[in-house]
C-alpha cells in the first residue's frame, strides 16, 4: 500500500476456520449450535461457529462466509449505507481473502465419505482446486460488474 493510504475492508470467504457463525441458517447435517461451541464467546451461547470464541475473521472488518449470494447481499447493503461511488471504492481497494480446503478434506471427504466413493485424494484435491478457481472467476466478475459497470 502506498504511504498514508489504508485498505477500506478485508472481505473473507471460507470454511469453518473463518466462518463467523452463519451455520445455523444453512441446511446441513454438520452443525455447531450446541455446547460446548460458544462456551468462551461473549454470552457463552452457541452461535453457529465451529469454535468456542473468536476466530481469525473476527479480527478483520467483514466476514462473509463462503457463498457468493452473501456477497451480493453485502454489496447491496453497502450501497444502501455508503452509496455507489464509495461501494466501488471499497471493492476496488479491499483485500479479498479466500480460505478453502481444510474443512472440505476433513469433513466432506473423510467424515461424510460422500466423495470418497467417487475420488481418490489427489483427484479430490484437484476437484477442490478447480472449484476454488471457478469461485474466484465468478467473484472477480461480480466485483468488476460493480466497480466497472458496462455502459
Amino acid at each position: 500500500m502506498p504511504e498514508n493510504q489504508t485498505m477500506p475492508a478485508v472481505i473473507v470467504f471460507g470454511d469453518s476456520i473463518v466462518d463467523a457463525g452463519n451455520n445455523n441458517d444453512i441446511q446441513t447435517i454438520i452443525k455447531c449450535n450446541f455446547p460446548p461451541y460458544g462456551r468462551d464467546f461473549d454470552g457463552g451461547v452457541p452461535t453457529g461457529r465451529f469454535c468456542n470464541g473468536k476466530i481469525p475473521s473476527d479480527l478483520i472488518v467483514i466476514s462473509l462466509g463462503d457463498q457468493l449470494n452473501y456477497f451480493k447481499e453485502y454489496i447491496t447493503k453497502l450501497k444502501g449505507i455508503v452509496g455507489e461511488d464509495q461501494t466501488n471504492f471499497i471493492l476496488a481497494k479491499s483485500m479479498v481473502l479466500v480460505v478453502a480446503g481444510s474443512d472440505d478434506i476433513a469433513n466432506t471427504y473423510f467424515v461424510l465419505r460422500a466423495r470418497k466413493l467417487q475420488y481418490d485424494i489427489p483427484a479430490y484435491t484437484d476437484l477442490m482446486v478447480n472449484s476454488a478457481v471457478e469461485f474466484l472467476k465468478v467473484l472477480k466478475l461480480q466485483i468488476k460488474d460493480v466497480v466497472e459497470p458496462e455502459t
